[in-house]
């Protein structure tokens, strides 16, 4: 009879488990795309599961269906991503510049001072999320609340907050300095850095930035 209650309680243990970890998303947290973030508070907002990144800056923590995960860092701005279901969820943070920003990261452990000096200084153009994003238009998306991405027609549109002051309402796309027709064929791994301008600020592209500019840099350049 105790061997027959033992194999149910077994069985029982090994169903909660397993169950657990079908609900469990795991991935790793970085700064400057690069070095692992150790000790990151990771949330998950609608089972409010919660853990920290081990050295390695993985974690692995318990979600409900439609669950999104924050990340957080002292020294570095917050992220809050959706989770997909059976797909690792990574995240880069972004590092607030500054001597205070230093001494909170380096004091919380999160990295080294020589790693993150270094970074600041020589990797400047990683001090970002974008390889977070699947492509260029929901890098835009994500990082501007206020634009929109049009599908209609060949290509994806940006489509910024107060412009359609022509019958066209896309935006004007700079990359590198040069006026180009379409972005779509722009990885968001190679960006180093998007800017949207408006109104007054998009003034200086005369009647072509009348409905806003959208300024890309990437790394090749």
């Amino acid at each position: 009879m105790k061997t027959i209650v033992s194999l149910f309680l077994l069985l029982i243990t090994s169903l909660s488990i397993h169950a657990q970890n079908d609900n469990a998303v795991c991935g790793k947290v970085t700064a400057f795309n690069k070095y692992p973030i150790k000790g990151a508070k990771v949330v998950a907002k609608k089972s409010k599961a919660a853990t920290s990144t081990d050295e390695n800056g993985k974690y692995c923590v318990i979600v409900k269906p439609n669950d999104k995960i924050s990340f957080k860092a002292d020294g570095f701005d917050p992220a809050l991503k959706k989770v997909t279901k059976g797909k690792e969820l990574n995240t880069n943070l972004v590092f607030k510049e500054g001597k205070k920003n230093v001494d909170l990261a380096v004091g919380y452990g999160y990295m080294s001072r020589e790693d993150l000096l270094y970074a600041v200084n020589n990797l400047s153009d990683e001090n970002n999320n974008f390889s977070d994003f699947t492509d260029i238009f929901n890098l835009i998306k994500g990082r501007f609340p206020g634009v929109t991405i049009r599908t209609e027609g060949s290509a994806p549109r940006v489509v910024i907050r107060g412009g359609g002051i022509t019958r066209d309402v896309a935006a004007l796309y700079v990359v590198d300095g040069v006026v180009v027709n379409d972005i779509s064929n722009i990885s968001s791994f190679d960006v180093s850095s998007v800017d949207i301008l408006k109104d007054g600020a998009a003034a200086i592209y005369g009647t072509r930035g009348s409905n806003g500019v959208v300024i890309i840099q990437t790394k090749n350049k």
